[in-house]
């Protein structure tokens, strides 16, 4: 059985060693570009002990598999196979990618129909074998599904969740670190609601370093108005389509994203981003599935956090909530 050491060193000066000997599981249904860029990541920074790759395509599926297991020897210590349904059993986290992908010119709200039906299969074939874990939806529109999963799997509040503005936010921070000069380590900056067209920006939460991003420009004599942030937010929304039109399909970064967010679902780490969850009652919200800063551990998001927005932002907040209510009323039946 494959043991995770942690040494640390304790008041006297002696290392201590502290070993976890927990199993971790980890499923990713979907083994497109998404779903195989995600276990690519995950096998690479050894996140899990065991992972399982899903697909209709079978041979898709085993074939990357395969693939990924050749990387192995130079980088972690796991398994990895391909799998049916049954595979899902005992996991820590489900990770939820298959779907249509956008192609050019799409919106992602343009997959809703298409990739809501294929969700539903997906949720029925889950309910089947599931034993417990973390939902994590990454196919798009991810929070219209985000929010189908969430009432189809009727699991404890925060136990599904989806990716949300995660992409946003690290494309957001990019951009801005290009402009500010600084590295994005330094940069404490996000987008909450919808993952697409209407994401709105905090620019009043946005940091760099605990000193507000006024302060910080103005002592480095940097220029960002109203035209410089519009600008910003152009570029952060267009990137994916530009992605998509140079090379077909986004997924190294949402690959890493995924990972990232699995690495706080299996090794609890209470790390607060900004995720697609359920909202109760949150800036006069409810039964739509949003992102907004959230803390998340083994049991997926155990809280929501209410960043105190100004006025402007919780207006458009409330518009991008608008729009995905709107997209789940005109959804037919199922």
């Amino acid at each position: 059985m494959t043991v995770r050491c942690i040494i640390n060193e304790n008041q006297s000066g002696e290392d201590m060693i502290f070993i976890n000997s927990k199993r971790t599981k980890v499923a990713v249904i979907g083994a497109g570009f998404v779903g195989s860029s995600a276990a690519y990541a995950l096998a690479l920074k050894g996140y899990c002990h065991e992972l399982v790759l899903i697909d209709v395509n079978e041979e898709r599926a085993a074939g990357e598999a395969e693939d990924i297991r050749n990387a192995l020897p130079w980088f972690s210590d796991m398994t990895i196979e391909a799998r049916d349904y049954s595979g899902i059993k005992d996991c820590d986290a489900i990770l939820i990618t298959a779907g249509v992908n956008r192609k050019p010119g799409q919106s992602r709200l343009d997959l809703a129909g298409q990739n809501v039906k294929i969700a539903r299969d997906v949720a029925n074939e889950i309910q089947k074998h599931y034993t417990g874990g973390v939902l994590l939806v990454v196919a798009n529109p991810v929070d219209v599904l985000t929010q189908k999963f969430t009432e189809w799997m009727n699991l404890p509040p925060g136990r599904v969740f989806g990716t949300g503005t995660i992409q946003d936010t690290a494309r957001f921070i990019s951009l801005l670190s290009r402009k500010l000069d600084i590295s994005v380590s330094s940069i404490g900056a996000y987008l909450v609601g919808e993952h697409g067209d209407s994401h709105v920006p905090l620019w009043s939460k946005a940091t760099i370093y605990g000193i507000s991003l006024a302060e910080y420009c103005c002592q480095r004599s940097i220029e960002m108005g109203a035209e410089q942030k519009a600008s910003i937010i152009k570029e952060t929304s267009r990137m994916g389509a530009e992605i998509i039109r140079r090379k077909g399909a986004t997924h190294y970064g949402i690959g890493g994203a995924v990972a990232y967010l699995s690495d706080s679902i299996i090794n609890d780490r209470l790390m607060a981003l900004p995720v697609s969850v359920m909202l109760t009652g949150q800036y006069g919200i409810a039964r739509v599935s949003l992102s907004l800063p959230s803390v998340i551990g083994k049991n997926g998001v155990i809280q929501i956090l209410d960043p105190a927005m100004n006025p402007e932002e919780a207006e458009l907040f409330r518009k991008s909530a608008g729009i995905i209510r709107e997209t789940l009323n005109d959804l037919p039946p199922m």
